[in-house]
């Protein structure tokens, strides 16, 4: 079946998130991560708060439906919902071995070119990106490097980042008068068990930390899964 893609390329100028980055356990980081996944059905509820004025104004939010059916949901393990629990570091691993690459950079120049799974695109010996510059499009061939990890982005609604953070991405903007009320959730449920916290700090998952992950998805060999997407709320 085609995939059915929007008719709003320039979706990213409209379709604002209130995106929050919190430092995580290591140890809680799998607990944390599922957890949200579960609860993202009524997130999406509780901050809906995107819609399209004039057309499919049934739909209580559209946000979803603008990230999963652009380009960047050709690989839906790169959007949406986790679609298996996460129990382990292990499962994020194999996870983050299911998701596309897209975009790298060489000679200062971001190339684009369409997503590849992130453990074939390391198989190749070459592809061809592509640049614009001065309104031109710009092809270049380009080889895969190992540093290239690091561009590997996807816009789950829980990213675990290099940063040594979970980013919560999946809400919409709130009026400004609400605008810190997401981040006040995320913080407050991010935060393990009392009998965990005394007397130990909740230091992050460091960059270096990160990096050590990072080797281990060259070797690794999973099989992909239908991404359970989250359907659009209608207020009926």
């Amino acid at each position: 079946i085609p995939m059915f893609f929007h008719r709003y390329p320039q979706f990213g100028m409209f379709s604002s998130a209130s995106q929050v980055q919190l430092d995580a356990d290591y140890q809680n980081l799998p607990e944390i991560i599922d957890t949200f996944n579960k609860l993202e059905p009524i997130k999406a509820l509780l901050f809906s708060n995107s819609v399209l004025l004039g057309e499919n104004e049934d739909l209580l939010c559209c946000r979803d439906m603008l990230w999963e059916n652009s380009t960047h949901g050709i690989n839906p393990h790169n959007v949406g919902m986790y679609d298996c629990e996460i129990k382990t570091t292990e499962d994020i691993l194999n996870y983050i071995a299911t998701a596309s690459i897209y975009c790298v950079e060489r000679n200062g120049k971001y190339l684009n070119f369409p997503p590849v799974n992130i453990l074939e695109y390391f198989t190749r010996d070459k592809l061809t990106g592509e640049y614009t510059e001065n309104g031109e499009h710009i092809l270049m061939d380009f080889q895969p490097q190992p540093d290239d990890i690091a561009y590997l982005r996807t816009f789950k609604f829980e990213d675990l980042t290099y940063r040594g953070t979970i980013e919560y991405r999946s809400a919409c903007c709130q009026p400004i008068s609400d605008a810190m009320t997401v981040a006040a959730r995320d913080d407050r449920r991010s935060l393990p068990p009392r009998s965990a916290r005394q007397g130990k700090g909740t230091a992050g998952i460091t960059r270096q930390r990160y990096n050590a992950l990072s080797p281990r998805l060259h070797c690794r060999r999973t099989q992909k899964t239908a991404c359970q997407k989250r359907a659009a709320v209608n207020r009926q």
